[in-house]
């Protein structure tokens, strides 16, 4: 049997703690993220699970948001990740991600998967 975020009755655990400071209206913002564990919804790091059960994962993030001529929303993230992607040996990451209404641009510096960055991008149109 299988259920959310249970892989072989082994339980994945993420925790994560959000922070907003709201500046003008509901879509202006600072925010700060800082959480642990791995998580099955992660898109891009939920690869080999089964053999990441039992790893763990820091993480912290800051950001901004605004909302631009009052219907396109523009947002900045900069991602810290720690990372266990083989128990006992961690990795340092760095993601930067760039957000609007209609797409994401998502950088990814990591050593472990690729030795050069990464660049992600989608559009909803």
């Amino acid at each position: 049997m299988r259920g959310l975020g249970c892989i072989d009755g082994v339980m994945a655990q993420s925790y994560a703690l959000t922070a907003r400071y709201y500046t003008n209206t509901a879509d202006d913002y600072f925010t700060a993220i800082i959480g642990t564990g791995i998580s099955p919804d992660d898109r891009a790091r939920n690869f080999e699970l089964e053999e990441r059960l039992n790893t763990n994962a820091f993480r912290l993030s800051l950001g901004y948001q605004q909302l631009l001529w009052k219907r396109n929303v523009i947002s900045i993230l900069g991602t810290f990740n720690r990372e266990e992607y083989v128990p006992g040996r961690k990795e340092n990451e760095f993601d930067i991600a760039i957000k609007d209404t209609y797409f994401i641009i998502k950088i990814t510096f990591n050593k472990i998967l690729t030795k050069e960055k990464i660049l992600n991008l989608y559009y909803f149109g």
